[in-house]
């Protein structure tokens, strides 16, 4: 006996792997993102699976206080409220699966640890004594703080690498499993091969090649390095002109890369 169809049954469309913002970021539903208020995406940037984006590690500030911007023309200040944003990222940036964006910090000394101590150290008759211990207890002489971390344009972030660094330039290309310290400076073009450890606050120069571990700069990309079709850098490091065959290549434009992903 054949089955008849239940007409009121709904049919659920196929749900894909990649959510297409209006700004044509591709994100995966498998991505693992936090503290999105405080991540910019500037548009077709693509989000593997299992990436992680730190969002939530933004620097606390004040609302009441006021960062002032001197204009060179007239001279005079403008207030405006501190910066919230943890994380940006660039157009046509590629973050690989698996890797992770987590912003730099910094530890340094807790002005109000004094002072907020002395006070809590006076005893309140109208209040317990173990009140009064936790609340001196609760204040630390140092302080935690998470800064902006800036991606570029056109980079490209292999698989489980993981970026602590304070700004990674535009058309760089991060080999897979590579880790970058805490604070480091990536400039343009570089190239950090697979593996590569860079220690905390190290400094990339434009157009390097970054490898080993601990990270040292073991010479340049070299001239045509991120050309599509050039088939590798002449004179240089920057050899292995990988996905030339869908039009792109390590430190070149990405715009097929990222059309490529459905």
């Amino acid at each position: 006996m054949a089955s008849r169809s239940n007409p009121n049954r709904r049919s659920t469309a196929a749900r894909g792997e990649y959510i297409e913002t209006d700004t044509g970021n591709k994100i995966s539903r498998r991505s693992k993102i936090e503290g999105t208020p405080h991540i910019i995406l500037a548009g077709r940037v693509v989000v593997q699976s299992d990436v992680c984006l730190r969002g939530d590690l933004v620097r606390e500030a004040d609302d009441t206080k006021t960062t002032k911007k001197s204009d060179d023309k007239s001279g005079k200040s403008s207030g405006g409220p501190q910066s919230r944003t943890a994380i940006s990222v660039g157009r046509y940036t590629f973050l690989a699966q698996g890797c992770t964006l987590h912003p730099p910090c910094r530890i340094f000394k807790n002005p109000n640890a004094t002072s907020a101590a002395a006070s809590t150290n006076t005893p309140n008759p109208n209040e317990p004594a173990s009140h009064t211990q936790t609340q001196t207890q609760t204040q630390s002489p140092t302080q935690l703080s998470h800064y902006h971390q800036k991606i570029g344009e056109h980079t490209y972030i292999g698989p489980y690498a993981h970026i602590s660094a304070a700004l990674v330039g535009n058309n760089c290309h991060i080999g897979a499993h590579a880790v970058i310290g805490n604070g480091c400076v990536l400039k343009d073009c570089v190239k950090v091969l697979e593996g590569a450890v860079m220690p905390d606050g190290m400094v990339a120069s434009n157009g390097v090649v970054v490898g080993g571990n601990p990270a040292r700069v073991l010479g340049d990309v070299g001239d045509g390095w991120g050309v599509a079709g050039n088939g590798g850098a002449v004179g240089g490091l920057g050899v292995g002109a990988v996905g030339e065959e869908m039009g792109w290549c390590e430190g070149g434009e990405l715009r097929e890369l990222v059309r490529s992903v459905k």
